[in-house]
């Protein structure tokens, strides 16, 4: 069985189209372009090619590992990355994320939100605080997920998420 896994989405302007590597294709695509990695390859499929070639499959519903499901316009430098080496492009991407992971950690280790910097008189309040705000980023990119379909931990969606946590912390009080 195949081990199919829908990285990306992405969009590039019409007159640099690329071209579907389904078998039963080779159209010039530009709009909703899946980069999928089977087994131990990159493919490029255009959105209808991708749908007829995984209907019914996990990755046709699947969200995008590094994009919205919508896709993500690339720059000039990820067109050309795409046009010669789309694994160079998907590299460029987990980069991408492993740095927005790491500024989110220490973002929460050296700045934490102001629930958790109240000086409480014991150790119990201290430590039933941070269960609560574990909590509320639990709940806060839960909800993310469901509302617009992203993994709330790519690069530009900490924002929604802090957001998010200050809605449910409000429910809270």
């Amino acid at each position: 069985m195949d081990t199919v896994k829908l990285l990306a989405v992405v969009e590039i302007p019409r007159d640099i189209r690329i071209r579907c590597q389904s078998s039963e294709c080779t159209h010039p695509v530009f709009r909703h372009i899946h980069l999928v990695h089977i087994n131990n390859a990159l493919r490029i499929y255009g959105a209808g090619c991708f749908k007829k070639q995984f209907d019914g499959q996990p990755a046709a519903s699947s969200t995008p590992k590094f994009t919205s499901p919508n896709g993500r316009h690339l720059t000039y430098e990820e067109q050309q990355l795409l046009a010669e080496n789309a694994t160079l492009l998907i590299q460029k991407f987990e980069s991408e994320c492993q740095t927005e992971s790491d500024k989110q950690t220490a973002m929460y280790s050296s700045n934490p939100p102001a629930a958790q910097a109240i000086n409480f008189s014991s150790q119990a309040a201290t430590f039933e605080n941070h269960v609560c705000q574990h909590i509320s980023v639990i709940h806060a990119m839960q909800m993310i997920r469901t509302r617009y379909g992203v993994d709330p931990t790519l690069p530009g969606w900490s924002g929604l998420v802090l957001t998010e946590m200050e809605k449910y912390n409000r429910k809270l009080t």
